[in-house]
């Protein structure tokens, strides 16, 4: 009986001494990428691949993933929690760090089921976010900037305000999907980082009937670009038009009353963009705007189918023109 039980102590060393490791975090993270990129759009690998390589990986990548524990998580959490926002003086909103962590719960959750260990991620929930006001623009408003807009990108501001497309489903939407004789904008394709991608989701696969300002707007733009490029909105070299400084070179300066530096096409920084109607935004100087009408309000908190723009932004408005519309030219 005694040596029974010597024998049954002497046997548990060595079972977890037998006992498998796990990979390294790094390496199972590369194997997992590898695994799943295929299901994934381009813009989405991006953000995930930068993701890793400048958070993930540097701090989990040298611990096994069977020894990161449910307080190593949580720990990481807390310090995002703490970190301030890149470019800003808030800290990280509660919907960016569960962005952050949801690579890591994928990458933990999969790593768990394959080596049979508890996920650390086990009744760990995401942060609750904070439902955003929206702020959209009133008629009245929109009337007045698509009076004192650039006339280059009346058409263009027209299509978005009365549409409701998305920033890259504008800048992407091509001729071959523009249906005068039904009336249709066909919603297929996007443009995200400047490549052609599928929409969003398949359910931002849609229809959109026209308006009459909008078909008329379209039609005005067929004038401008509908042998110059396969895409509605181009440049005069007929590539797509970068959201970027078509918000800091026509957007911006139209709604804060912010200027672009004429060498890089970005907004200088002695006149940071200001939220539209607060106390310290002021008109361009030559503005059509009359000096008795406030500014229109930024579209930082309106909603999708009324905001030109992902994020706000112009450059300085020209005053209002009757000649026909040209290919942007300033938006390259």
């Amino acid at each position: 009986m005694v040596g029974s039980a010597t024998a049954a102590v002497v046997a548990l060393p060595s079972a977890a001494a037998s006992a498998p490791s796990t990979p390294l975090f790094k390496d199972f993270a590369e194997t997992w990428y590898g695994e799943k990129e295929v299901e994934w759009r381009r813009s989405y690998k991006t953000t995930l691949r930068a993701t890793l390589d400048r958070a993930l990986i540097p701090r989990f990548g040298e611990k096994e993933v069977g020894q990161i524990s449910k307080a190593d998580v949580l720990a990481y959490r807390a310090e995002l929690g703490k970190a301030t926002a890149k470019g800003k003086q808030t800290k990280l909103s509660a919907a960016r760090i569960n962005k952050m962590l949801n690579p890591l719960r994928q990458v933990l959750n999969e790593a768990a089921d394959r080596f049979d260990f508890r996920t650390p991620f086990d009744s760990v929930k995401q942060l609750k976010t904070k439902r955003t006001d929206v702020d959209p623009f009133t008629l009245a408003e929109v009337k007045q900037i698509l009076d004192t807009v650039r006339p280059d990108f009346r058409h263009y501001f027209t299509v978005r305000f009365f549409t409701g497309l998305r920033t890259g489903e504008v800048d992407g939407l091509q001729w071959k999907y523009v249906d005068f004789d039904n009336r249709l904008i066909l919603v297929r394709e996007t443009i995200v980082g400047g490549e052609e991608e599928y929409t969003k989701t398949d359910g931002s696969q849609r229809d959109i009937q026209m308006s009459q300002l909008v078909f008329d707007a379209l039609q005005a733009q067929f004038e401008a670009t509908g042998k110059l490029s396969k895409f509605v909105f181009c440049n005069r070299l007929g590539t797509p038009l970068d959201h970027k400084n078509v918000t800091n070179r026509v957007w911006y300066p139209r709604c804060c009353g912010t200027s672009t530096s004429s060498s890089a096409g970005r907004i200088s920084a002695a006149t940071p963009p200001r939220r539209c109607g607060s106390p310290a935004a002021r008109r361009p100087s030559g503005s059509p705007v009359s000096s008795g009408t406030p500014p229109p309000r930024c579209c930082f908190g309106c909603i999708r189918a009324t905001c030109p723009t992902s994020r706000g932004g112009m450059a300085r408005p020209s005053s209002a023109s009757s000649r026909r519309p040209s290919a942007p030219s300033s938006c390259r």
